[in-house]
């Protein structure tokens, strides 16, 4: 949630997107979450009827077991009667702490007014925009026979850093869909959760929904390590810098390090991705690894069979055809046997 005035190029088409996407979220919750409580409310109902005539009839079954699986049943009511709770004690929380401890890493220094997504945007791209700023200083002080070099350079020092700042609010993006997406279904999951059935399909919804969380910290651990940079090589330029001062800081040991971060900064952000998804997906990767190895084995094996029988099989076809052959040109030439 935002709360503070911020101005960024990306702000204002996040906070529009952050505030759509909660609400379109919430619609669907409402939407669904009437017709999956019906659905527990009758499954509920039989299991009542089903746990009496066991009592009854049988003996079987335990008032504790069925007081738990009732508790139950009620809290997931109370979750599917009002999308409040849902997003009260699950989205908000998440999202607002997530993103309260992305901005402190990520802002390293400067004054952050709230921590909500618009503002980790905003403090990130004033630490990026100083590149930008270096270049254009350099741009327009170059003369006409300079222009070539301050262009080249420029843009060898922008597009790192500017390609990573994009992956950077990507991901933030790729993150509100998750809370989006699961929040949406969140009557299902809720519902979900009651059948041993069902409760990997419950599992692997939040597993996204953490997804989405470790994917802002990661993130953010990526950028205030480039943000951290840019201060460190920067810092040696006066605020604002002059033409002669860029001019000089233009293909130095300093600046050839500031590419050489601005593409590492691209890697980063790549493998904070792949390890967020890692951190919150790591025992469906080992099983699923596991699965496919066996399956790859046991296809390894059926096929090594195959060939093993198709070569008997195509070994006796062979003899057979060259026995078949050699008794038809002795024939021909008359070595045993008549000539037809």
């Amino acid at each position: 949630m935002s709360t503070g005035a911020v101005s960024c190029i990306a702000c204002g088409m996040f906070e529009t997107l952050d505030t759509l996407s909660l609400s379109f979220a919430r619609e669907a919750f409402d939407a669904t979450s009437g017709t999956v409580a019906l659905w527990l409310n009758g499954f509920m109902i039989a299991y009542l009827i089903f746990f009496s005539i066991q009592l009854i009839t049988k003996g079987q079954g335990s008032p504790y077991e069925v007081g738990s699986k009732l508790a139950l049943f009620v809290v997931a009511g109370l979750f599917l009667n009002t999308g409040a709770l849902w997003m009260e004690w699950i989205v908000f929380p998440a999202r607002d702490s997530v993103t309260g401890v992305a901005v402190k890493i990520a802002a390293l220094s400067g004054e952050v007014s709230a921590s909500g997504f618009p503002e980790l945007i905003d403090a990130v791209e004033k630490e990026v925009f100083v590149v930008l700023k270096i270049a254009r200083i350099a741009i327009n002080g170059a003369g006409i026979v300079g222009q070539f070099s301050a262009s080249f350079g420029s843009l060898f020092l922008i597009i790192p850093f500017l390609f990573a700042w994009f992956l950077f609010v990507g991901f933030l993006l790729e993150a509100i869909f998750k809370f989006m997406a699961i929040t949406a279904i969140g009557p299902f999951v809720v519902g979900a959760l009651l059948f041993n059935a069902t409760k990997g399909f419950a599992r692997d919804s939040m597993r996204i929904f953490f997804s989405g969380i470790t994917g802002i910290l990661f993130m953010a651990v990526a950028m205030g390590f480039t943000i951290a940079v840019i201060k460190e090589y920067v810092g040696v330029l006066p605020n604002p810098p002059t033409y002669e001062e860029v001019e000089r800081f233009f293909w130095s040991g300093d600046y050839f390090a500031m590419v050489l971060i601005g593409c590492l900064s691209v890697l980063f952000h790549i493998i904070a991705r792949q390890m967020a998804t890692s951190v919150a997906g790591v025992l469906d990767s080992q099983i699923a690894s596991q699965a496919l190895l066996g399956a790859g084995g046991f296809a390894a094996a059926k096929a090594l069979s195959g060939a093993k029988a198709a070569g008997r099989k195509g070994g006796e076809g062979l003899r057979a055809g060259a026995r078949a052959g050699a008794d038809l040109a002795r024939r021909k030439i008359g070595w045993g046997g008549p000539n037809p």
